[in-house]
């Protein structure tokens, strides 16, 4: 099965380097294909281009419609699409399969979350803490 990644970013390409480096480096199988949904103000457009260039097997799009661009990325041929936001990071190696990952989202219809764990305890909207209640612990998931 394949797998789209689409990542939204605003006026922080050097966030937006550092996943993309650590998609590279600690999930470099997962996606079939990344897109860059982006938008920046004039400060930041020089950075950008040079994140571009570095990562030139990703697409960019830079946004005109949020809603319009988003529905126009999401690539039906793809039997997954994964969202990002450009803050997040794949700090350790990925080491579940690809099949594994999308069958359990896909058959259990529920969303997977690559930066939300256990060590994940304070709400900072809701400036509480809280414990993670009911769930499932498998060898790599939390379900």
């Amino acid at each position: 099965m394949k797998n789209q990644a689409i990542i939204f970013s605003k006026n922080r390409p050097c966030q937006l380097h550092l996943l993309l480096e650590s998609i590279n480096t600690n999930a470099s199988f997962l996606f079939d294909k990344i897109t860059v949904l982006y938008k920046s103000e004039d400060f930041y457009k020089t950075n950008y281009v040079k994140v571009k260039k570095r990562f030139f097997n990703t697409i960019f799009v830079e946004e005109f419609s949020f809603k319009q661009n988003l529905l126009n990325l999401i690539d039906n041929d793809y039997g997954a699409t994964t969202l990002l936001v450009d803050d997040s990071i794949i700090y350790e190696p990925v080491d579940a399969s690809k099949k594994n990952i999308l069958e359990d989202v896909i058959n259990n219809n529920f969303i997977f979350s690559l930066r939300l764990g256990k060590n994940c305890t304070y709400s900072h909207p809701a400036n509480l803490h809280y414990l993670l209640k009911e769930h499932k612990e498998t060898e790599q998931f939390i379900l």
